[in-house]
């Protein structure tokens, strides 16, 4: 889904980029570039002698698959880079970005704190090696749980925050807009609940701090 933000967002913005950022797309896709070339003979270095046994053409990389694996995650993160820019090029469409991820977020919070009660020792069906009376979601190690509802609960309060502050400080004039604020607010600052509970169900000292 990444992938396919970022091409819609470049087929439409690419020749609007400002310089900087259009070297920086170049200089990235070069690289792609080259890390591909390393899966032929082609990048222009010796073929390791391991290929000799293996048998032509060989490769500059002794893992073509472990490579494209890792070529695969950097577009992948290259792709998750350039979506975000677009989307906090406008207001509006980052803060409908965030309440979507929030939203997201809650609900994996409450599948992770449900299966959670259902079998703490298991995720999906497979026995946990460790913190198997820890909250771990669809991960394997609580730390990491933990530390991604950590981010989500400081993401939710902070807005939570403004939509309190709007409301309070009169962000609409008429009674529906105030309606609309009160209900956003109070939707955020569950939210904020939610993701400190499944936190807590982590027992990650280092993700609370």
């Amino acid at each position: 889904s990444a992938w396919l933000c970022a091409y819609a967002a470049l087929t439409g913005r690419l020749y609007r980029l400002p310089t900087l950022q259009l070297a920086a797309l170049i200089a990235f896709v070069a690289l792609l570039v080259w890390f591909a070339l390393t899966l032929t003979p082609l990048a222009g270095f010796p073929v390791p002698q391991a290929w000799a046994i293996v048998g032509p053409p060989g490769a500059l990389t002794l893992d073509r698959a472990a490579t494209l694996v890792e070529i695969l995650k950097l577009t992948g993160l290259g792709a998750v880079f350039v979506s975000g820019w677009v989307v906090a090029q406008d207001e509006v469409r980052s803060e409908r970005a965030l309440t979507t991820l929030l939203t997201l977020g809650g609900a994996y919070a409450v599948w992770s704190i449900a299966a959670f009660v259902a079998d703490p020792a298991a995720v999906f069906g497979v026995p946990k090696t460790f913190h198997t009376d820890r909250l771990t979601g669809s991960f394997l190690s609580a730390n990491t749980a933990g530390s991604l509802f950590g981010v989500f609960a400081l993401a939710a309060w902070i807005t939570a925050l403004r939509s309190l502050r709007a409301y309070f400080q009169g962000g609409a004039a008429d009674a529906g807009g105030r309606r609309k604020l009160f209900a956003a607010a109070a939707f955020r600052v569950a939210l904020t609940l939610l993701f400190w509970a499944a936190l807590l169900f982590t027992v990650s000292r280092a993700a609370m701090v």
